[in-house]
């Protein structure tokens, strides 16, 4: 804010915060501006569409109203918290949740998603003022030449799942004193980033998540994690954190650590007085997402995760569970939570006495 800069780099998990206690804020407030912040921002989102794609004039007509109030009365001093300059933002690091972008455009902020590798010095897409589409890693840089390959030698078409892989000036010529790892992701002079994505039709890069962290079952077939747990997190506020794990197994799990303040206030509207009664709103929350439209539906059933284990504790730098981005280091969180795992696909009561204890010692409930 001192600096009042124009553009800001920054990673989901601060954007993330941010955009809580905006909403706490404003909500302390009183219902009727908390009213017309919300419809607002509704509003907005509505407005934007997915960056790219406009929305009709109809639209526009229906939600203009609203998202103009708010944005004159409201959002223009939520934004002075970044300073009186600022126009945009750029979110790196890790995948940025659709909610988000939709959140921050609809104020008038856009935070545009990046995707890139130290590899690449480190830049390989973005998204721009100029050209956009939430929910994408935007456009690959000009002077990068940019593949998504189903197998060594099969190159996909657009809508087709692959591993990502570049070749372009900005690449570097090997690890340090490593040539075995250098041999291994350099190919021809083309990079294997070890990352999944695809082309969508109109050009956007949509990355989907890393090729090592992916779900397999015990046939073999493989899953990336991060689109499962997006659409989770898009359509639920109680799960701060939510780990999704496969590993040759007959069904699909979950780890899941608690927004305390979201909770208390969803149990108080529910009058929830026991932990039993807390796990059941909890599972109602999170099979919710089932029925949250196209995204859930194309994940596959044996894909969805079938039972969850609640965290008391937030997965921590401190615990080396996420790095200094805030990125999750997922085989951490495995090691960590080998127990919990474990016992989930022993028993798939939610209510069981693990999570019973979590529910005592984050709410103390019994």
């Amino acid at each position: 804010k001192e600096r009042s800069p124009h553009f800001v780099l920054t990673v989901p998990s601060i954007t993330g915060n941010f955009m809580k206690k905006i909403s706490e804020g404003v909500a302390a407030k009183g219902n009727l501006l908390n009213g017309i912040f919300t419809r607002g921002i509704r509003a907005g989102v509505k407005l934007i569409g997915d960056g790219y794609n406009k929305p009709s004039f109809a639209v526009r007509v229906k939600y203009g109203f609203n998202h103009w109030l708010a944005k004159n009365l409201l959002f223009g001093k939520t934004k002075q918290v970044f300073g009186n300059s600022i126009q945009f933002c750029v979110g790196g690091g890790a995948i940025l949740e659709v909610k988000q972008q939709e959140f921050y455009a609809a104020m008038g902020l856009p935070v545009y998603q990046g995707y890139g590798l130290t590899e690449a010095a480190p830049i390989i897409s973005a998204n721009s003022p100029s050209v956009h589409k939430f929910g994408t890693s935007g456009m690959v840089i000009p002077g990068l030449e940019c593949r998504i390959m189903k197998s060594d030698t099969e190159e996909a078409a657009p809508g087709e799942k692959g591993e990502i892989v570049i070749r372009g000036d900005n690449v570097m010529k090997g690890y340090f004193k490593n040539p075995e790892a250098s041999a291994e992701v350099l190919r021809s002079g083309w990079l294997w980033t070890g990352d999944l994505g695809y082309f969508e039709e109109d050009g956007f890069l949509m990355v989907i998540g890393r090729e090592k962290a992916l779900l397999i079952a015990p046939d073999g077939e493989k899953y990336p994690p991060e689109e499962i747990e997006e659409i989770i997190a898009a359509h639920t506020n109680v799960f701060n954190q939510i780990v999704v794990y496969n590993d040759m197994k007959k069904y699909t799990t979950a780890l899941v650590t608690l927004d305390e303040t979201v909770c208390k206030k969803l149990f108080g509207k529910r009058k929830v007085t026991s932990a039993a009664a807390a796990l059941d709103t909890l599972t109602e929350e999170f099979e919710a997402w089932r029925k949250a439209g196209e995204g859930a539906k194309n994940i596959p059933p044996s894909w969805r995760p079938t039972v969850f284990e609640v965290i008391p504790k937030a997965f921590s730098e401190e615990d080396q569970l996420v790095n200094s981005t805030m990125k999750l280091v997922r085989y951490k969180v495995v090691e960590f939570y080998a127990q919990r795992i474990d016992a989930m696909y022993k028993d798939l009561d939610v209510k069981n006495e693990r999570n019973l204890a979590s529910m005592k010692e984050l709410f103390g409930l019994d």
